[in-house]
């Protein structure tokens, strides 16, 4: 929702009249997308290695959930490194 109303006042014709206010929401546009985009590839990663094991397990392939379970590792390092980003 924030987006939006950032994306409404960019499109206003007289946005540019005062540069140091489109700046600012020009870096919080920026930040929020960023934001949104890095939300939606944890989500999606996620999704896709809790598919994985469930496969894994269906199958009982060892090597599969080992896998599996690296790249929650990895993402969960990913998540944490977004984290201290945002402090």
């Amino acid at each position: 929702k924030k987006l939006d109303i950032l994306n409404t006042e960019c499109a206003k014709h007289d946005f540019w009249d005062n540069l140091n206010r489109a700046q600012s929401i020009l870096k919080e546009r920026s930040y929020l997308e960023k934001s949104i985009t890095t939300i939606n590839k944890i989500d999606s990663d996620l999704t896709s290695n809790i598919e994985l094991i469930e496969l894994a397990e269906l199958e009982k392939d060892e090597s599969l959930m080992v896998e599996a379970e690296k790249e929650i590792f990895k993402l969960s390092k990913f998540v944490k490194q977004q984290e201290i980003e945002c402090m």
